[in-house]
């Protein structure tokens, strides 16, 4: 919401600035038919399943630069219940997946896009890096996030995912924290845990696994590089 807040038009240095747009939905049978797409776009068009919902523009009586843009979707899932989450159906990859495309619209052209995927059976852990497009700086004390998301066959964060997640780090890094702040093993909230990984002092490679029980486990790697940064005397 904050980010559909920011200028359309993107300035030079793409910061802070450029169109978007956020379907704020999870696409589970729990979710509200009433969904809400947020975006600084002057239209959006919303597509479930391949079928267009609608293309309209922001939602009137708001005091907002950019307005939500408020759609009306159909079910989900053919019956609206849980048989996508047990393993016991023939979910996996039998079923198709609902999807939700919006498309945010600015003089007639689309400029931003989003897509979510009806969760299926969580199976595995997918780990995401963010490191805010700056490489990690080997000074001890710079640190990253590193997200484990709860996935099904398809790769769809499973947002009902609440895993005890364990994180494994080799190389010039380590876990900040540990198990007596809850930080490692951590509890998975929305279908994600997160980690903070530290640097050493050494330039090099960080590698990370994560692993809980009954998930196929994960690994990532990156580069920390050396710090530059002139001593004090």
């Amino acid at each position: 919401m904050f980010q559909s807040q920011r200028p359309a038009q993107a300035n030079r240095a793409r910061v802070g600035s450029g169109p978007m747009v956020f379907i704020a939905n999870y696409g589970t049978f729990q979710s509200p038919q009433s969904l809400t797409v947020f975006s600084n776009c002057e239209q959006v068009r919303l597509t479930q399943n391949g079928k267009v919902i609608a293309t309209q523009g922001p939602d009137a009586g708001f005091h907002l630069p950019h307005a939500p843009f408020t759609f009306q979707v159909g079910d989900f899932s053919p019956t609206r219940s849980m048989l996508f989450g047990n393993p016991t159906a023939l979910s996996g990859l039998t079923e198709p997946a609902g999807e939700l495309l919006a498309e945010g619209i600015i003089a007639g052209k689309v400029v931003a896009t989003h897509t979510i995927h009806s969760p299926g059976v969580p199976t595995q852990i997918q780990l995401r890096l963010d490191h805010c497009e700056m490489e990690p700086v080997a000074n001890g004390a710079d640190w990253i996030r590193v997200y484990a998301h709860i996935c099904d066959a398809r790769g769809t964060t499973h947002p009902f995912g609440d895993d005890l997640v364990t994180f494994f780090v080799e190389g010039e890094g380590s876990i900040i924290g540990d198990e007596t702040i809850f930080a490692n093993p951590v509890r998975a909230e929305a279908g994600i845990a997160t980690a903070l990984v530290r640097t050493t002092r050494v330039a090099g490679t960080v590698k990370v696994r994560a692993a809980a029980p009954g998930l196929n486990g994960a690994g990532i790697q990156f580069q920390s590089r050396s710090d530059s940064t002139p001593a004090l005397a």
